[in-house]
């Protein structure tokens, strides 16, 4: 930008005109020459330099200045001046002082760096667009994880509600099976409070069940009669290794008393000899004893074995019933299930 040759103001590119003379290159504001932006066309070949004429050239647009000359106020007298109206929009203003020059630098350099920062912070505003874009996909992807978190919270606290249920269910339900299960041993025991066991008797084809139960009981100091025993036969072995002995004899009794007699006297002898009752040797030994359940057999050699760890003297059945004792002076101690083992101390 350059200043007026006429009133000494910077010029704006679209607020000036160029001398077009080639030995002049001076240029002015438009209203400096009295000239409109929309008359500007046809001013191409305009020239502010003319041949002097005879007489005071001072009232002409522009007046004659020499370059050696410092031009002063006075010598701007001649230059129309106007008011900044509704028209300065389309027409640069004249300004007279330093802090006018001030303003319109400021407006300027305030135009131009609204641009400068326009076009600077285009790319951070479409960066900013995007991450709204993203931000607010992102805030309705939380929306419907929150939902769903909230769908999986409730449907796990019924899971909760109802596993809770289940397992209250599950315990009464346990709880029944052990009665059922106790109640079904008990019964299974209580119709074998007749049968006696003999274990230990060989096995021979000459001579009947109910025979050898007849000489056992005989042998042993307690007669029965074949009308006192209801029924009489072998039974197979629970465990594997009991298969290479010979099978036990179960025998009913239709009177329990009978059944009684027999397992007292069994009981004060001990045992017998098959030698004893003509069909083995002397070193088959016979045992008679109540007919115990699976589970109580077990249960009593279990009692048995703890009862020798703990030096207890005495362990039997009576009725089909466990009892141990620790010597002849302490009180018998029923042993029903697996969890009064822990009395044995």
């Amino acid at each position: 930008m350059m200043n007026c040759s006429a009133c000494m103001k910077l010029i704006k590119s679209s607020e000036g005109i160029t001398c077009t003379r080639k030995s002049c290159v001076k240029q002015y504001h438009l209203l400096c020459v009295n000239i409109t932006p929309d008359k500007l066309r046809s001013h191409k070949s305009w020239t502010c330099c003319k041949e002097p004429r005879q007489g005071d050239n001072s009232n002409t647009p522009l007046r004659r200045v020499d370059d050696s000359e410092t031009p002063t106020d006075s010598d701007f007298e001649n230059v129309t001046k106007r008011k900044p109206g509704k028209s300065s929009n389309n027409h640069p203003l004249v300004f007279n002082n330093q802090d006018s020059l001030r303003s319109e630098l400021r407006l300027i350099l305030k135009e131009e760096l609204k641009q400068i920062l326009s076009a600077e912070l285009q790319p951070l505003k479409e960066k900013l667009t995007d991450l709204d874009t993203s931000l607010t996909f992102i805030s309705s992807q939380y929306d419907e994880m929150t939902k769903l978190l909230m769908a999986n919270k409730n449907e796990l606290k019924c899971l909760s509600e109802e596993n809770k249920s289940l397992r209250e269910d599950l315990k009464t339900c346990a709880s029944r099976i052990k009665q059922l299960e106790t109640e079904n041993m008990r019964q299974q025991q209580w119709s074998r409070l007749n049968n006696i066991e003999i274990t230990g008797v060989p096995e021979c084809k000459t001579t009947t069940d109910l025979e050898v139960v007849m000489k056992v009981a005989e042998r042993i100091g307690a007669p029965v009669k074949a009308a006192d025993v209801e029924f009489a036969h072998r039974i197979q072995p629970y465990r594997t290794g009991s298969a290479q002995h010979s099978r036990a004899i179960v025998a009913r009794f239709k009177q329990r008393s009978t059944k009684d007699a027999v397992i007292a006297a069994a009981r004060k002898i001990r045992y017998i000899t098959a030698e004893a009752i003509g069909i083995g040797s002397i070193n088959d030994k016979i045992y008679v004893n109540e007919h115990l359940t699976r589970t109580n057999k077990a249960l009593l050699r279990e009692c048995k074995q703890k009862s020798r760890e703990m030096n207890y003297k005495f362990v039997w059945t009576k009725n089909c019933r466990i009892y141990i004792r620790k010597n002849e002076s302490s009180p018998p101690i029923p042993i029903t299930i697996q969890a009064d083992l822990i009395k044995i101390t």
